[in-house]
């Protein structure tokens, strides 16, 4: 048998089967994806992280890093955003350095945001901990 099978719609007008499983097809992906392409049961957030010390950006968004939080929360991070320096204000449209993370479940991208902002707590931490010890480490004291 060929593979263009033809039946009868209620019409009774001819149908190609073929043609018709493959409009289908094309109808469930373009109703399964929104406008911009991403699956629309997808969840986003953001974590601004342009007012954190350079140190501290640099650690959370070390490749390693990012890659160890995407794979354990099943989520996807991307850094956005310009660096605004402190004191100044963005332009219009421009938006302050931050951390993108989008997931397929409410809980992986809140998982994946605690976990960052943990990561951004103990690194600001430890860089405090590090400026006062080396403070202390000086070749003059005051008195």
């Amino acid at each position: 048998k060929s593979s263009e099978v033809s039946t009868c719609n209620p019409v009774n007008k001819p149908v190609d089967i073929n043609a018709a499983v493959a409009k289908a097809a094309m109808l469930a992906k373009k109703f399964a994806t929104a406008p911009n392409g991403q699956a629309p049961a997808e969840f986003a957030d953001e974590v601004e992280i342009n007012d954190y010390p350079n140190e501290v950006r640099r650690k959370v968004g070390q490749k390693k890093v990012v890659t160890d939080i995407q794979e354990h929360t099943d989520t996807t991070i991307k850094q956005r955003g310009t660096h605004i320096p402190p004191g100044k204000k963005p332009e219009f449209g421009e938006k302050k350095l931050y951390l993108h993370i989008t997931g397929k479940s409410e809980i992986a991208v809140k998982q994946a945001k605690a976990e960052i902002l943990r990561l951004l707590e103990e690194e600001t931490t430890k860089l405090g901990a590090l400026g006062a010890g080396l403070s202390s480490l000086g070749r003059y004291a005051l008195m």
